[in-house]
């Protein structure tokens, strides 16, 4: 299994502490499946935001055109993609032309596709593109900084 994450060069400094986060999160989710369900070669796209106006003429959507293009027989998974847009935002500020065929032709590419937020994945509904609505990875963390309620909490 290999990890794919997207480095922008940002004057030598490459780390996301959310993409951090997610990968983390990756790596206990699978953990915990069968060795089979995760088969040799798969390759696992993790990080945000992959949706935003006009994306697909960034380029973080040429890497991953690339990336695809390298290895176009290996089982291609994202987990935990999601939109750069307000959570309250409209699908049709996504739905232009040239994002729909660009969005098209890139996520069918992929075997499975778990999104992170309700408008990425009401955007891959809308143009034909399967995926599952799950919890961020992140949140599958908490091994290793474990969440207690506050003494008197009422949670």
């Amino acid at each position: 299994m290999e990890i794919l994450r997207y480095y922008p060069e940002l004057g030598g400094h490459v780390d996301n502490i959310g993409d951090n986060l997610v990968e983390l999160g990756v790596f206990e989710i699978l953990s915990h499946l069968r060795p089979d369900r995760v088969a040799a070669g798969t390759r696992v796209l993790i990080g945000t935001p992959w949706f935003w106006d006009r994306c697909e003429s960034s380029a973080k959507y040429q890497w991953l055109e690339d990336e695809l293009r390298r290895h176009p027989h290996a089982r291609h998974v994202a987990m935990g993609i999601g939109t750069c847009l307000p959570l309250d935002g409209e699908v049709q500020l996504l739905l232009k032309p040239a994002t729909v065929r660009a969005c098209q032709r890139l996520w069918r590419q992929f075997d499975a596709i778990a999104v992170r937020d309700p408008l990425a994945f009401e955007f891959l509904q809308e143009i034909g593109v399967e995926c599952d609505l799950l919890p961020c990875p992140s949140v599958f963390v908490t091994p290793l900084a474990p969440v207690a309620p506050r003494p008197g909490s009422r949670l």
